[in-house]
């Protein structure tokens, strides 16, 4: 077929898919026969006969839909081929329509659903001695509750696929153009996936799904599997990882969601150091072993035109009239990517070469997992351990703090790196800074780390939590470090809210900050405009209701009974009364300023108000 024949069946294509979907609003019935029932019917009939159909345990309808869907694809194609060879053009045309449609759900369906479900199963499963777990346990969960267990491993497939394919671009920008030539670049302005599937045959697709899978579950393999054999058999004592949600020691009881929300998701979004680092490594890795096997050209990109093209740089010139706006678009995403082949000089025995760069790549993966899954753990278990006195704790935490503590002491290493060459008496004065800055810190961390989150926990607790959780019989109960650690939640939203909301004394103070930065922040102006203040009013807010009610219910003289119900309904009944005459006051600030906005749009002309008189004005004259 020429191109003007693909645009014009492609178009059609797009017409009958809108008139299909008005059908389909229009008769929402219709649209459950044609798109469910009848591929459950004939998935179910095709499953009956060949006698698998009592087999199937699990999803059954599910499988019955989606073995109708391969069985209409199937047949259309089949019906496809006759009319082509019988030479009918309309219903050839219409057949291959309703098969292109059939062929794109199919194979979004096998991208997007079958295969991070694959890929988080042999997770799973190359990752069972990290749990001390088994298989028959895992299909003993799974046949508990299948739906939830299918769900949290196509969960774990999508991100593992996700920071695959993000690792493969930060591979890219540090690679030669041309030595990945074997996966796909995402960066790349005509890379279309679904015209692809529209395009090339079925088969195709199925040996890209075949290569993709055996890449995944072989790094699977090396980073996963074989680092934990590895563990399990020379350092027996780092597994397995305690990952269970039973509070047994003070330090379970602290929420995973402040781990999940101070931790894993600003470590998630924040990646430009991360990046940044990671490219770094990148590089040096492939120059180090690229220079012992004498393939640093083959692997990395040449610098010297990059150098000279920025010493000279070429002249501006201007785009074509008739490109417009989709040139500079063009030009704005070829910018993120250089398209194109460089060249290499090709060394002897170049084979082999490639064969040890791929071993080498192999122990380097081995190497580093087995690194990040020792190191920060035993570090993490010590502290936590020199602190709390505790061995039961979940991982999570042993892991962030391990994690922390390297940081650290990598970043003293790298700053002892960069410093120790200007002399002993620069290093000293870096380090008198360095250690007056973290005394700043430390005073500060004092009050806004752990005092002011602990009494926003105790007053979230008795305002909110105890009146709506513990029966009025029954006595409320203050864990410390529940209560810091959902105090540090609601610091952080209450902070995002103070930032995102208009401007007021907390707002301006809070920018102020944040422009004097970590190393010129002034404790002196923290204490007396913000702890101050914060502190007062949580002391008041905990303390006055009590004392309050302690005098009243001293004067009336009521029971003990009647005394502890008064004062735990106290704080919520003061909690609501602040909101709503904040919110009295807000609305008649609000409507102020809306009747002030009437009147000068009204009889304001310029800067000076026009027939507008007072009422006691006039009475008077």
């Amino acid at each position: 077929m020429s191109r003007r024949e693909d645009a014009s069946f492609l178009g059609e294509i797009r017409k009958c898919a809108k008139r299909l979907d008005q059908r389909l609003d229009e008769k929402p019935y219709s649209s459950e026969l044609c798109l469910s029932f009848s591929p459950y019917q004939l998935g179910q009939s095709l499953l009956k006969y060949l006698g698998i159909a009592s087999r199937v345990h699990y999803f059954p309808t599910l499988t019955a839909v989606l073995v109708g869907y391969v069985l209409i694809c199937f047949i259309v194609r089949v019906l496809h081929i006759i009319a082509s060879f019988f030479g009918f053009a309309p219903m050839y045309r219409v057949l291959g329509m309703c098969y292109l449609v059939v062929k794109v759900f199919l194979l979004v369906l096998i991208e997007i659903g079958f295969f991070p479900i694959v890929c988080g199963w042999w997770l799973d499963i190359c990752s069972l001695p990290l749990f001390a777990s088994t298989l028959p346990r895992r299909l003993a969960s799974f046949s508990g509750s299948p739906t939830s267990s299918l769900f949290l491993h196509w969960l774990i497939g999508m991100v593992y696929v996700f920071y695959s394919a993000s690792f493969v671009l930060v591979l890219r920008e540090v690679l030669r153009p041309g030595v990945l030539w074997f996966l796909r670049n995402l960066n790349d302005p005509e890379f279309n996936p679904i015209q692809e599937m529209i395009e090339l045959p079925v088969m195709r697709h199925l040996r890209r799904l075949v290569a993709s899978t055996s890449l995944f579950f072989t790094t699977i393999l090396l980073v996963v599997y074989l680092p934990l054999l590895f563990i399990s058999r020379y350092v027996p004592s780092v597994l397995p990882f305690n990952l269970s949600l039973a509070a047994e020691t003070p330090l379970s009881e602290l929420s995973l969601e402040l781990l999940i929300l101070q931790v894993v998701l600003p470590a998630l979004l924040e990646q430009t150091h991360a990046r940044t680092l990671l490219k770094s490594v990148v590089r040096v890795w492939c120059t180090f072993f690229g220079r012992l096997l004498n393939l640093e050209h083959y692997l990395l990109p040449e610098e010297e035109p990059r150098n000279e093209a920025a010493r000279n740089p070429p002249p501006v010139v201007e785009p074509a009239q008739a490109q417009g706006l989709a040139a500079q678009h063009q030009a704005l995403l070829l910018v993120r990517e250089p398209q194109g082949f460089q060249a290499y000089p090709k060394p002897s025995y170049f084979p082999l070469r490639i064969i040890a760069l791929l071993i080498a790549l192999s122990c380097t993966s081995m190497l580093s997992s087995i690194v990040l899954c020792v190191v920060p753990v035993s570090v993490g278990r010590l502290l936590i351990y020199r602190l709390s006195g505790h061995h039961n704790v979940h991982e999570l935490y042993t892991v962030a703090a391990g994690l922390y503590t390297c940081w650290l002491l990598l970043k003293l290493a790298l700053l002892l790196y960069e410093y120790a060459p200007h002399g002993y008496t620069y290093l000293l004065s870096a380090l008198r800074t360095t250690l007056s800055t973290v005394a700043k810190m430390c005073a500060v961390a004092v009050a806004v780390l752990f005092v002011i989150p602990l009494l926003t926990g105790v007053c979230f607790q008795v305002a909110v939590m105890s009146p709506l959780r513990v029966s009025p019989h029954q006595t409320p109960l203050l864990f410390p470090w529940q209560h810091w650690a959902m105090g540090i939640l609601h610091c952080k939203i209450f902070c995002a809210a103070v930032m995102m909301g208009p401007d007021w004394w907390m707002k301006q103070i809070f920018e102020q900050l944040y422009a004097d930065g970590v190393r010129r922040i002034r404790v002196g102006y923290l204490y007396g405009q913000l702890v101050a203040p914060v502190l007062c009013s949580l002391a008041i807010y905990l303390s006055a209701p009590y004392v309050m009610c302690a005098l009243v219910c001293a004067v009336a003289e009521v029971s003990e009974a009647e005394k502890v119900l008064f004062i735990r309904y106290c704080y919520p009944s003061l909690l609501l009364f602040l909101v709503c005459l904040h919110f009295l006051y807000w609305q008649c600030s609000k409507l102020s300023a809306l009747a002030q906005k009437i009147r000068n749009d009204k009889y304001l002309v310029g800067t000076q108000l026009v027939n507008y008189e007072r009422k006691d004005a006039t009475n008077c004259s």
